[in-house]
């Protein structure tokens, strides 16, 4: 007996040699550079000779100091704002599309919304900026028939943040539209055929019935993309680099171009960005998460 309770005690630590790659992967690549970037964040550090303990200094020159931290924040809210609202294109094509009667339609459809995720992220968002160049892009051809000019958009202050949003357009995430489809195929029948019969229209439907039921789906799928937003700077790098004068500026290239500066590299700095920035999405994630579980 205790010969058999002896080998099933070493099965079970044998089994755990199996994640103990993956779990040393993600102490080495993920936890290490994670605990090393808070604890630098207290630190005038360049990476190369200055390394120096500075306490919350970096924190309170961020937020009294730095006079683009403000306008990235600002930028970063009107950009997630507009997320969310582009966010509502992919719902509305996942309804639209399970509202098509013929399958092979339906099928055509489905293959159409996911298949823009094949491009790379940044081929996309070079195909927009030639696009968007004022003097051979494709937009400046166009607005040329008509006699008009095409404005620099990339390059002009009011037009920057509106013009990076389009990109994308119709906003439909082929990644998106895949969830909220499955949500809205798991839905019960029996459920909407009871609000029509109680005389639920096809709007209401949705909206009071559908949509409620798929929330969970929805509130992760925000979350994600509000992690993203926040995350983010490629974008801006390639189109802008954060120009014209920090109009296009946000958390996450700033963060870049603290730690990178040709000459005058502030890791230390760098990472008190992140950390503030980490802090944010963790507050968001936690008030969704706790929102979920009311629901």
């Amino acid at each position: 007996m205790k010969i058999q309770k002896l080998k099933k005690n070493n099965r079970k630590y044998y089994n755990l040699l199996y994640i103990l790659p993956l779990f040393a992967f993600m102490v080495a690549f993920m936890l290490m550079p994670f605990i090393t970037g808070i604890v630098k964040s207290f630190y005038r550090y360049d990476a190369v000779s200055v390394n120096e303990f500075i306490g919350f200094q970096n924190y309170i020159d961020l937020f009294t100091k730095d006079s683009k931290f403000p306008i990235a924040l600002k930028n970063m809210v009107f950009l997630l704002c507009a997320m969310v609202f582009c966010f509502g294109f992919s719902v509305m094509a996942a309804k639209l599309t399970l509202m098509v009667k013929n399958k092979k339609k339906q099928y055509l459809f489905r293959v159409l919304f996911f298949l823009p995720m094949a491009l790379p992220s940044i081929v996309v968002v070079m195909m927009w900026k030639f696009l968007y160049y004022p003097e051979i892009g494709a937009f400046a051809h166009i607005f040329r028939w008509f006699g008009a000019t095409f404005p620099n958009v990339l390059g002009t202050e009011k037009y920057v943040l509106w013009a990076i949003v389009l990109i994308g357009f119709p906003w439909i995430s082929g990644f998106n539209y895949i969830i909220v489809t499955s949500a809205l195929q798991s839905v019960d029948i029996g459920v909407i055929e009871s609000a029509q019969i109680d005389g639920a229209g096809a709007l209401k439907t949705f909206f009071k019935v559908e949509l409620p039921l798929i929330s969970p789906q929805i509130k992760t799928l925000l979350t994600l993309g509000v992690i993203g937003q926040i995350q983010e700077y490629e974008r801006f790098l390639l189109l802008t680099n954060g120009g014209p004068n920090n109009a296009s500026l946000v958390p996450g290239l700033h963060m870049y171009k603290m730690a990178f500066s040709s000459g005058n590299s502030q890791y230390g700095y760098a990472c008190a960005i992140a950390v503030v920035l980490f802090i944010i999405t963790l507050i968001i994630s936690l008030i969704v998460m706790k929102r979920k579980k009311e629901d």
